[in-house]
């Protein structure tokens, strides 16, 4: 591929990203995870392997969809992770909800961080996805690390 062709699949891929981000924005879905107790599971979940099999860096879960900035251990794979988030959660929600079925959608829009710059610039839209989605606070949770806060001061 050359370097033009390449820069017009990464521009091709940014948009699509950007169309994907306004949808889930806008609150389209059920949005089952405007609820503090289900978004109380996804915290649980996502602490649960805290220290043991990933560090967790950073996290926001909107009412219909979740961001984790983390870094996976030796020998442990983000897919697994992810794999394990979802099933724990779903298996809970949906018995608080008397239900079965798909909560989650089948793909993660996974990103490696590149440099220094990338890695702010995802600790800021984690940290800002709520506001810039115009949501009141009780309807999503936002978790930085206190490093990240601590680097981070008035982000």
């Amino acid at each position: 591929m050359s370097t033009d062709e390449w820069a017009a699949w990464q521009d091709f891929q940014q948009v699509q990203l950007r169309k994907i981000e306004q949808v889930l924005d806008e609150g389209r879905g059920e949005c089952l995870l405007r609820l503090a107790e289900h978004r109380e599971v996804i915290v649980e979940a996502l602490h649960h392997f805290d220290g043991s099999r990933c560090d967790i860096l950073a996290y926001v879960i909107m009412p219909n969809h979740v961001h984790v900035l983390c870094h996976p251990m030796d020998g442990h794979s983000l897919e697994n992770l992810t794999r394990s988030w979802k099933r724990h959660s779903a298996d809970h929600i949906h018995r608080r909800l008397g239900r079965s079925g798909s909560l989650w959608q089948d793909e993660s829009f996974d990103r490696i961080i590149c440099d220094e710059e990338h890695y702010r610039r995802v600790v800021r839209y984690i940290a800002r996805n709520p506001s810039k989605a115009g949501l009141p606070a009780a309807d999503a949770t936002v978790w930085l690390h206190p490093k990240i806060v601590a680097a981070n001061a008035g982000m």
